[in-house]
């Protein structure tokens, strides 16, 4: 190689070098100094969550505006549209209308040079910086940061779901879709997935969506609701159908998200996600159903719910009690000898689905209240079952005995049949005796054939004993 050419090339390998060094420090440098691109940079690839979320409250949940040549300000957008200077702002807005706040310097990214790219809750607020390493997080917990819920939602069954799933003795891979947030969003989990949490907010609510009131994932609240709130160990959407309240266009949330609060030092509604129905000044009040003054007079609401409860908690424990006998008859009636199995079969299934069906209501667990007239003819219909099931038991046990009866006196009439035959053997016998007497004058012939006539009188008296 020539001197040149050797010179040449120790220039380019240097030039490059420096290159790469420049790249790198002016990477470091850019990642270091914008951490977070905006929502604009996510929407380059996740483009169909980004044109959603434009219209969501959370991308406009603040902004920057001139008025009237006096100065900055921002708006916020929450009860109402609420302009603040920037003082106000940072003074009590920040924390929740802003992405990317850095308690350390008091700002946010690009405030100098572009100080509305960042307002509002944008993708990197939940997520993370898109030049970092970014988070998937479904707990309850990230959206605490901002809103109230979270707190009810943590004294609600939902908020344990998951937990209470693994301390049941029915666990199932495929219960996880009603039980944990990343099952209900149709990830692909089992048991034993790692990370998995339990119903959390954004299992019903998507901070992407915007299409549905309150970014909902599904039109109604008896839709959300009825995608897990069905089958046979919580049925309530089902039980609700066509009952007095879905007849009368009422949803779910209108008795279970119902609620108040004291804010401030007085009463404000509040959307109650423990989703119990106590109305008053949650969690002051935990006892009386006040949601039902909502649509009734409260006194009459009161009354009628307490006379749905009682009857139904009545009805129950009836019903209960005959599948309880019914059990008893079958087992009584299996261990009876030539019991029909084509009746026990069918008693043990009528008496399942007796117990079933009352597992059912009770499982619904509104005391009869989501659909009285339903909850009533099931439970007479669970009762009729299981009354079914004790007269089949009993049934085939009559049964078998009468078979055994039968089979005696047939048996008897068989006896008495064999013991007729023998006495008139009997009888011949004695017919001869009696002419070996007359040719013999007695004697010992006469000794020897009372004998043998003994014997054989003793031995069909011992066959008859013994047959009885």
């Amino acid at each position: 190689m020539s001197k040149n050419k050797y010179y040449l090339l120790l220039a380019i390998m240097s030039l490059l070098l420096v290159s790469a060094s420049l790249f790198v420090n002016f990477s470091l440098s850019f990642a270091e100094e914008a951490n977070y691109m905006g929502a604009e940079g996510c929407g380059g690839c996740h483009g169909e969550e980004y044109e959603s979320w434009l219209e969501t409250d959370h991308a406009n949940a603040a902004g920057i505006e001139e008025i009237n040549g006096t100065g900055t300000y921002y708006w916020v957008a929450a009860d109402a549209h609420r302009v603040y200077s920037e003082e106000d702002f940072l003074a009590s807005c920040r924390n929740c209308h802003v992405t990317g706040w850095d308690e350390e310097t008091q700002s946010w990214p690009e405030k100098d040079t572009d100080p509305g790219k960042f307002l509002g809750i944008q993708c990197e607020y939940c997520h993370g910086p898109g030049f970092e390493s970014m988070d998937v997080d479904y707990a309850a917990e990230v959206c605490a940061d901002c809103h109230n819920q979270p707190k009810d939602h943590a004294l609600s069954g939902h908020s344990t779901s998951y937990e209470t799933l693994l301390t049941s003795d029915h666990a199932r891979d495929s219960c996880t879709h009603c039980m944990t947030t990343q099952g209900f969003l149709d990830e692909e989990v089992t048991l034993d997935t790692e990370g998995l949490v339990s119903i959390s907010c954004v299992a019903c609510h998507d901070p992407h969506l915007s299409m549905n009131t309150f970014q909902l994932r599904y039109e109604t609240s008896n839709d959300l609701c009825g995608q897990c709130h069905v089958g046979s160990h919580h049925p309530q959407s089902e039980v609700f159908a066509d009952g007095p309240h879905d007849k009368a266009d009422s949803e779910c949330v209108d008795c279970h998200g119902q609620g108040t609060r004291l804010w401030h030092g007085s009463e404000s509604a509040w959307f109650n996600h423990t989703f119990w129905i106590y109305n008053i000044n949650y969690p002051y009040n935990q006892a009386e159903p006040l949601v039902c003054g909502n649509c009734h007079e409260q006194e009459w609401a009161t009354e009628q719910l307490e006379v749905i409860e009682t009857l139904t908690d009545s009805m129950i424990a009836n019903a209960t009690e005959v599948v309880e006998k019914a059990k008893a008859a079958i087992e009584d009636a299996n261990a009876t000898s030539g019991v029909s199995e084509a009746d026990i079969t069918k008693a043990t299934e009528l008496a399942e689905e007796a117990d079933s069906i009352i597992h059912y209501v009770a499982a619904d667990a509104s005391g009869g209240l989501h659909n009285p007239e339903k909850t009533y003819t099931m439970l007479s219909y669970a009762t009729n079952l299981a009354s079914e099931a004790e007269a089949t038991a009993i049934s085939a046990k009559a049964d078998a005995l009468g078979e055994d009866v039968s089979s005696l006196e047939s048996e008897k009439a068989s006896l008495n049949d064999q013991v007729t035959s023998l006495q008139s053997d009997v009888s011949n016998l004695q017919d001869e005796v009696t002419d070996l007497q007359k040719k013999t004058g007695g004697g010992t012939t006469s000794l020897a054939m009372g004998a043998i006539i003994g014997v054989v009188i003793g031995a069909v008296a011992v066959f008859f004993m013994m047959k009885r």
